[in-house]
């Protein structure tokens, strides 16, 4: 088994609630002077990074161009779910577990971060984390990490307020950022339980932070602070114009 780090990015959605600033996949939406998914590849080199899975599926012949001239110096594997808007992002991350033969460090497409927050992530020995910055527990499309009282996360909340009995078992952590990061033994029992969990049909189609749920009942996974750095997850224009500021400042 390599003990290096290889990237796994989710990149097949069609992002829908940016569309009125682009057609084009969000990740090639530009900040600074690099696209977004740009941004992604100098960082992992930065990091030390050299393997990436990259799963694509809306209009993937954009993203498998704009990743053309990088491919001289980063091993890039692309793999289609062409049947993304019923499948889901729990499926593309399924189908890039295949390729996985090392330490892995899973991505959401749609972040905007500094590269200091990477380079300390994978500096921590900790090796299965979930990266978290601060969230505010009000805040619905907020990816909310609930910790135990050994500070390991055990469930991931979107798109949903957390409930009076969750908030009795556990306490609100901050956000998962939406990058994670697991030991090669970690990501096979990983692609194990999304197989299993994408066996019943009533899970096609959701989002990857509900199969995170079974896995975390049943497999510890600490959480790695943002200490300092600049992040965002662009979801919707206002978002891209606030990434902007961010960013280009």
């Amino acid at each position: 088994m390599n003990h290096s780090w290889a990237a796994l990015i989710l990149a097949a959605g069609s992002g829908t609630r940016i569309h009125s600033l682009t057609e084009a996949p969000k990740s090639l939406l530009p900040i600074e002077n690099e696209t977004i998914l740009e941004r992604h590849v100098r960082i992992w080199k930065e990091a030390g990074i050299k393997q990436a899975v990259v799963v694509v599926g809306y209009k993937s012949e954009m993203i498998i161009d704009a990743l053309e001239p990088y491919r001289h110096d980063l091993e890039i594997r692309f793999i289609r779910n062409d049947d993304y808007e019923r499948l889901g992002n729990t499926y593309s991350l399924s189908v890039g577990l295949q390729q996985i033969d090392r330490n892995l460090v899973m991505f959401d497409a749609d972040l905007v971060y500094d590269e200091q927050i990477l380079i300390d992530f994978l500096a921590d020995e900790n090796r299965d984390q979930i990266l978290i910055g601060e969230g505010a527990l009000d805040d619905e499309e907020c990816a909310k990490a609930l910790l135990d009282e050994d500070g390991m996360v055990r469930m991931t909340i979107d798109k949903r307020h957390v409930t009076p009995d969750e908030l009795k078992q556990f306490r609100f952590g901050g956000e998962a950022v939406g990058i994670l990061k697991f030991s090669y033994e970690s990501a096979l029992k990983l692609k194990e339980k999304a197989g299993q969990f994408l066996s019943d049909e009533a899970h096609l189609g959701l989002n990857w932070e509900h199969l995170m749920n079974e896995f975390l009942a049943e497999h510890s996974m600490a959480a790695h602070k943002i200490q300092e750095g600049r992040w965002i997850e662009i979801d919707t224009p206002h978002d891209y114009h606030l990434a902007r500021r961010m960013f280009e400042e």
